[in-house]
């Protein structure tokens, strides 16, 4: 009886998404989801034909080549993380850098990119958090542009260089896409583990 009815409420959602729903003479289609939202099993619809739904998505980047359909669904659920903050960063000042690499093939730096103390200060304030350069926090950069990943301070980079990000091969995620905005999406924080009771030894 469980696997039964697990099936009609997995017919039910198929049909569902596939189909769309009416609300007040409204017609909405499945648009997408993020990839939080995919756990909490809810997900956004859009009012227009899934035609049209499909060229809005696929503008916002080429996922033509992704051939497999829960990494193509992953890498357009990044497009909607939400973001508390964003800054729209034109193409000329951010710069695709390698990773370091050790002679044995260890990659030391996988998904992780560089951001300019002036750049990252800005957002920190915008943020409403210390603007002081020690308490700059680390910032995962929405991937309007394809990129994923986590960002941190270079000093060298200072407030004359025309570059405000770095960013490393396995942050990006998928190429094209006019949206050159920048979102930080989460900042690191410090925890304080505080221990109350009988000392373990």
């Amino acid at each position: 009886l469980c696997n039964r009815q697990l099936r009609e409420n997995a017919m039910t959602c198929d049909q569902f998404l596939k189909a769309g729903i009416h609300i007040q003479g409204v017609h909405y289609n499945f648009y997408g989801h993020s990839n939080s939202q995919l756990k909490s099993r809810t997900c956004f619809l859009y009012a227009a034909p899934r035609e049209e739904i499909s060229r809005k998505i696929e503008s916002l980047g080429d996922f033509a080549g992704i051939k497999t359909v829960a990494k193509k669904a992953k890498r357009i659920g990044l497009l909607f993380s939400t973001a508390p903050v964003a800054k729209m960063i034109p193409p000329d000042r951010v710069e695709d850098i390698p990773d370091i690499e050790s002679p044995d093939g260890y990659i030391f730096t996988d998904g992780c990119g560089l951001i300019s103390p002036h750049l990252a200060q800005n957002l920190a304030e915008e943020l409403a958090l210390s603007s002081e350069i020690d308490d700059i926090p680390l910032s995962s950069p929405d991937p309007n542009r394809g990129y994923k990943g986590v960002v941190t301070v270079d000093p060298r980079m200072t407030s004359d260089s025309k570059i405000l990000l770095r960013m490393r091969k396995p942050m990006k995620k998928f190429s094209g896409g006019d949206d050159h905005s920048f979102s930080a999406v989460e900042y690191s924080k410090v925890l304080y583990a505080v221990y109350i009771g009988r000392p373990l030894f």
